[in-house]
């Protein structure tokens, strides 16, 4: 095997590859840290695998107009990923020549990577799907970005250690994006014409491990659209279950990245119970009065050593404020300016509308929104708890709190951000 490529853009062709063989692999897998390349006449063909996701990809002088490939000896190799990317970005942007022995040639520079014997194999890859979409990619990662803070991370709660990815098509396309914990959820909502092709519902669920590799490669990506597609196992064909992702740099076919470990079985929450419940309070601020209270909040969480850090919250309407006060022996009471108070829906008596919560999510409310506009809380007084006998237990809804709505005229989209999160007992 012997060609040459431009190193810089070689190094940019690579790193899909090179981020499923090193970044959130299954530990000690027999593929892991390496990836096989197979060279063409006209194409470099490149396999990673890192246990839990895998990639092939084509890279060419037609996708990648500054590589200047040419083949002198067909041939493939099996390396480290990390030392390829390093040896590449060791040298300056010049052609350099690679022969079968992993030798990086490029005027003075001379880098040289020892080989593996077996190459990289991956599942196969299904050619069958049961739901498939394709969606503009800048919009998908928006929307996976806007959640990425929000799956489960505790065993315990494996069901939600994932996001969940839906499509809904009418007179206009609406994308979801949800994740959540079990106690707390964030979802966002993108809706616009023509954001989808093909016009599926689709409902699919990404497993948290390969969350970030799905980001960072789609970031890299250069299309404008991409295809997401789920098959079902099909043992008849050593096909495992398996979401596949195709882009390119200008085409959605250069590329396959294949997501596995998906539980089709996981039981999800029906979150427009939720999201379009009619609270019977629903009281508008501003998302920077709560930046004031958070600080108040942070003070008391220094050298706390109980689990859970709970803050109530009281609607004084005579006041028109909530007073956001953390339950702990230190002081940090901070008011929190109702307003479009023409706009709240307020049900009950001053001193009996209130509810506690775990201040974690009220700090979540505060950042992930960017500290910047209003918001709506929606909720029921926990008062309403305090006279239910102990065996007749009550079911409250969680507080929902909407985000202000965002529309981008260029994009012709409008984007919706919710969050949802248990009330605290304890």
């Amino acid at each position: 095997m012997k060609f040459i490529v431009n190193s810089v853009e070689f190094e940019r062709a690579l790193r899909p590859v090179i981020n499923i063989a090193t970044k959130n692999t299954k530990k000690e897998f027999k593929y892991e840290f390496i990836f096989t390349l197979e060279s063409f006449n006209d194409k470099i063909t490149c396999v990673s695998y890192g246990g839990k996701a895998s990639i092939t990809s084509t890279i060419s002088n037609d996708n990648f107009a500054s590589l200047n490939y040419s083949c002198e000896k067909e041939g493939n190799v099996t390396i480290d990923a990390e030392k390829m990317f390093l040896s590449l970005k060791s040298i300056p942007n010049v052609d350099v020549e690679i022969e079968v022995s992993s030798t990086l040639s490029g005027k003075k520079y001379v880098r040289s990577i020892a080989v593996y014997d077996e190459p990289v194999v991956a599942p196969n890859v299904a050619t069958k799907f049961s739901k498939e979409i394709e969606i503009n990619r800048e919009i998908f990662i928006n929307g996976m970005n806007s959640i990425l803070f929000a799956p489960a991370f505790e065993e315990k709660m494996l069901n939600y250690m994932c996001m969940l990815f839906e499509s809904f098509h009418g007179d206009e396309d609406i994308v979801r994006f949800s994740a959540g914990s079990g106690g707390r959820f964030a979802v966002k909502e993108i809706m616009g014409k023509n954001i989808i092709k093909n016009k599926q519902d689709v409902r699919m669920i990404l497993p948290k491990d390969n969350l970030a590799n799905i980001v960072k490669v789609l970031t890299d990506a250069n299309c404008e659209k991409i295809k997401v597609k789920y098959a079902e196992a099909d043992s008849s064909e050593s096909i495992p279950e398996q979401i596949v992702f195709n882009f390119g740099e200008t085409s959605c076919d250069e590329i396959n990245m294949c997501i596995f470990g998906i539980d089709r079985f996981s039981k999800y929450p029906d979150l427009n119970k939720i999201i379009d419940y009619q609270y019977p309070n629903r009281i508008f601020s501003d998302l920077k009065d709560w930046d004031y209270a958070i600080s108040g909040i942070d003070m008391t969480l220094k050298n706390y050593k109980e689990n859970i850090h709970n803050t109530k919250v009281v609607l004084k309407t005579d006041k028109n404020i909530f007073m956001v006060n953390p339950l702990t022996k230190d002081v940090a009471e901070s008011p929190v300016d109702i307003v479009d108070d023409e706009k709240c829906i307020i049900s009950g008596d001053d001193e009996d509308i209130w509810f506690t919560c775990n201040s974690i999510y009220l700090k979540e409310m505060v950042v992930h929104a960017g500290k910047m506009g209003k918001i709506q809380l929606n909720f029921e007084s926990q008062s309403i708890l305090e006279n239910i006998p102990d065996d007749q237990p009550q079911q409250m809804k969680p507080i929902l709190v909407k985000f202000d709505e965002k529309i981008d005229d260029a994009k012709s989209i409008t984007e919706n951000f919710y969050m949802f999160f248990t009330v605290s007992t304890k």
